[in-house]
């Protein structure tokens, strides 16, 4: 009984060594019944220019019955239409000159734009693997486009010039530079420009136009550093930081990436301004309309300065309304006409809970700096 209970037992652990050994997958397994490399995940480029200076990749995973260590070679060949080889190479996987992982099967080959002679069209690029004992792999095929001219990459950037900590008299003649240069050919640039944006602005307040023509600020023609001056006077019109954000375009619309600055600008600063106001002085808590209120803000160092317009209100015994501060708007929402124009508006209710007197309202513009417009004062009677 004790016997056959054990003959179970060794069955079952043999069927269970058997799925775990079937369910393992060994990399570059050794086997004794086949003998020839194989080739997989061929990749060449889509399209080669004759004019590119860099040399383009050639990859290929190889495999072999009796493992990588019986890999002789991998060459790659290049053939024309009619089938001629027109140049042959080796290709290595020891993690130098582009492999990227020494003995990982992955095998790596450079394909120079030289070695089509000048030649444009499809050319086949076909791969064959050797082990040491001569068994060559089926071979692995793919197709390159050749195509005169050279790859179109987007101007690059160096060397800005810009304001740093500017006074006023350094803003009168603001001058701006950087050097750009495309790799195809310097007349290849179209446009370069910069971007001023102020503190606090998602968006920029102008856009400077640089040049490399010897006019406008810039000193020298045609020595790839682009220039402009400008006076910024009426753009610096308040404390903070600026963002300058530089940029080129060539002929071929592709743009370089951005260079971006920030220059810190320190100017005097005066307190918002109100005016303008237009608002009811009597009104009946039974109406059932609201009522809307506007007041003008203007601010010495621009309209981005302004940090927000607000009115408190007061009961006719004095007391001060749970909702102070009450924020107004210029954004073209609830009830303000026109985002942007400088008039801030608030629609208000009065009802019948309001207590019957004179409401006193206190109208106030505040800056980034902290500095507060003297308050316009409105009484407002609400009556039956």
């Amino acid at each position: 009984m004790m016997h056959k209970s054990y003959l179970i037992l060794l069955a079952a652990v043999s069927f269970i060594v058997v799925l775990v050994f079937s369910g393992c997958e060994v990399q570059n397994p050794v086997s004794e019944d086949a003998v020839h490399p194989y080739l997989s995940g061929l990749s060449v480029p889509d399209t080669i220019r004759i004019g590119s200076p860099s040399p383009s990749a050639v990859r290929v995973r190889v495999q072999d019955p009796q493992g990588l260590s019986d890999i002789a070679a991998v060459r790659f060949s290049v053939l024309d239409a009619s089938g001629q080889v027109r140049h042959e190479a080796e290709m290595a996987d020891d993690g130098k000159n582009g492999d990227i992982i020494a003995g990982d099967g992955l095998f790596y080959g450079l394909l120079f734009p030289a070695v089509f002679s000048g030649r444009t069209g499809r050319f086949a690029i076909r791969v064959i693997a050797v082990d040491r004992s001569g068994h060559e792999s089926d071979p692995a095929a793919d197709s390159t486009v050749v195509a005169a001219g050279a790859p179109n990459d987007p101007p690059r950037l160096s060397h800005p010039v810009f304001p740093v900590l500017p006074d006023l008299e350094e803003l009168e003649n603001a001058y701006f530079e950087i050097t750009v240069f495309d790799p195809q050919d310097p007349g290849e640039v179209d446009s370069v420009w910069c971007d001023v944006y102020p503190p606090y602005s998602p968006a920029p307040s102008c856009r400077l136009q640089l040049n490399d023509q010897g006019e406008d600020g810039d000193s020298t023609a045609g020595d790839g550093r682009f220039a402009v001056r400008r006076d910024l006077r009426p753009v610096f019109l308040s404390s903070g930081d600026y963002t300058f954000r530089f940029q080129a375009r060539d002929r071929r619309g592709l743009e370089s990436r951005p260079f971006v600055g920030v220059t810190a600008v320190i100017r005097r600063n005066d307190p918002p301004v109100l005016s303008k106001l237009q608002a009811p002085d009597r009104i009946s808590r039974n109406a059932g309309e609201p009522i809307l209120l506007t007041v003008e803000a203007i601010d010495p160092q621009g309209p981005d300065d302004i940090l927000r317009v607000y009115f408190n209100t007061f009961r006719p015994d004095g007391s001060a309304s749970q909702g102070n501060p009450f924020l107004m708007t210029d954004d073209g929402t609830q009830g303000d006409a026109e985002a942007g124009d400088g008039i801030y508006s608030l629609m208000i209710g009065i009802g019948p809970q309001n207590a019957l007197g004179i409401y006193r309202f206190d109208f106030y513009a505040e800056d980034r700096g902290s500095l507060t417009s003297e308050v316009i004062r409105h009484e407002m009677e609400v009556t039956e």
